[in-house]
């Protein structure tokens, strides 16, 4: 790096700036090679690879490049790009991530109080998904969700399969379920079914219009899951959809 910038000297080109990359932007250059150096370090620009910043190296000009060789069409760049960027950011959030569990591992060494709490909120954060279905199957358990929709039993059952359950009455007196179902990942499906046989009969009358409900509230989504939380929303507005259905079956 000197070389160029002694080079650029002799040729009489100013030198508005010496980068410096390095993962996290903080590093200074190996061995102090610009302690002695005052007309370098006076330019010297520290920049990291990924930080997650919008000057880093990928937000400040990977990604604005990326965009200029979609527009143009230069489809080759554009690959190369989207490979370079996502090896960065990979490097980068796995620093991000170590720096992060050193200043809860310091925290932890410091206080008993701290253990406690951390020990809490990995709890609560397991049984995350729990409470979701406990939380669900209360909200269609109301008298209103019985007069609506005809439900009589809406129940949770944590490391069951399903994991939660809606049951109605339709055609004939025939039971419908409506099950809710953990796959991992934070990841929630509904699927319709029967638990009885003429059920299943009633059922089948009804499974394609079940069936588009489903899909159209997963839009252009290529997976048939809902992410919880982020999806919660869409998550409840099918299941309501479904058991508008198969109420006005009754």
């Amino acid at each position: 790096m000197l070389n160029y910038f002694d080079a650029a000297k002799k040729r009489d080109l100013k030198v508005k700036a010496v980068v410096y990359l390095s993962k996290d932007g903080k590093r200074e250059p190996d061995g102090g090679a610009f302690d002695d150096r005052g007309d370098v370090k006076n330019v010297l620009l520290r920049v990291a690879a990924f930080a997650n910043k919008t000057e880093d190296l990928v937000n400040g000009w990977l990604q604005p490049l990326l965009e200029e060789a979609k527009k143009s069409g230069d489809l080759d760049l554009a690959h190369l790009l989207i490979q370079y960027i996502e090896i960065l950011e990979e490097i980068g959030e796995h620093m991000m991530n170590t720096d992060v569990q050193k200043q809860f591992m310091h925290l932890l060494r410091q206080n008993k109080v701290y253990r406690m709490q951390a020990r809490t909120i990995a709890d609560l954060y397991n049984r995350r998904l729990a409470f979701a279905f406990e939380e669900l199957a209360g909200e269609y358990s109301t008298e209103e969700a019985k007069r609506k929709f005809g439900v009589y039993s809406a129940k949770s059952e944590s490391g069951r399969y399903p994991a939660a359950f809606i049951d109605v009455v339709t055609l004939g007196g025939a039971a419908m379920r409506i099950g809710i179902f953990d796959y991992g990942d934070n990841r929630i499906r509904v699927t319709t079914y029967s638990p009885e046989e003429r059920g299943e009969e009633a059922l089948r009358g009804l499974q394609d219009e079940v069936s588009k409900i489903l899909r159209e509230s997963f839009q252009d989504k290529p997976t048939m899951w809902y992410e919880w939380p982020e999806e919660e929303d869409r998550l409840k507005s099918a299941i309501n959809s479904v058991l508008q259905l198969l109420s006005q079956a009754r």
